[in-house]
């Protein structure tokens, strides 16, 4: 490793990993905007539990592509469980969410006026997303 051979304070403690136990809520507040889970909802009149975030994720035209482009991608998703981890001097709070498919043959859908469509029952494959459900919050 170059440079003087110091480890920043946060570093060692995100090596040493979590507490062993997790906080989970029903709903969170973060900058300003309030977040339920999906199951919360089926109780209200209102919806809360819609996320989307983007991100750089490489393209390919199709599975035969040899090469894909980087660009960003806007994911949409549902939020199923809110959970804080805690590394002793630091909490992290993470949205557990079903992705939803926002795309067809042509592209992703779009309405008349340019707005993504999205059908908040059309989630990803769960074997499409099982190792990343998880976004910061």
């Amino acid at each position: 490793m170059e440079g003087d051979g110091k480890v920043s304070d946060t570093l060692k403690w995100l090596v040493c990993g979590p507490r062993k136990f997790v906080n989970k809520y029903k709903g969170f507040l973060i900058n300003g905007y309030r977040f339920h889970t999906k199951s919360i909802e089926n109780e209200r009149t209102t919806q809360n539990s819609g996320v989307c975030m983007e991100a750089q994720t490489m393209m390919r035209s199709s599975s035969k592509d040899a090469n894909p482009v980087l660009q960003n991608t806007t994911f949409y998703g549902v939020v199923e469980e809110i959970i804080t981890l805690d590394y002793f001097c630091m909490e992290y709070t993470l949205f557990k969410c079903n992705w939803i498919d926002v795309y067809n043959k042509r592209g992703i859908k779009t309405d008349d006026l340019g707005f993504t469509m999205v059908n908040m029952k059309k989630c990803l494959s769960q074997n499409h997303w099982q190792d990343d459900p998880f976004v910061l919050a």
